[in-house]
């Protein structure tokens, strides 16, 4: 749980700072993602912006 809160902030904070927020739900299922080394399967492209997040290439543009 700690590597979720962990990386939850990093990821909050490094798209504030490129002036691109997610949603909060959507941060969590990143950090999420991220901590659990997993493939986010998603058709919400917004999640391009998080960095080192694998996104399922089925669903890439």
């Amino acid at each position: 749980m700690r590597k979720v809160l962990i990386d939850f902030a990093e990821i909050k904070h490094a798209l504030r700072r490129a002036g691109t927020p997610l949603p909060l739900n959507d941060v969590w299922i990143a950090a999420h993602t991220l901590a659990t080394g997993s493939i986010l399967m998603t058709f919400d492209m917004h999640f391009t912006k998080v960095a080192g997040l694998r996104l399922w290439d089925v669903l890439r543009p």
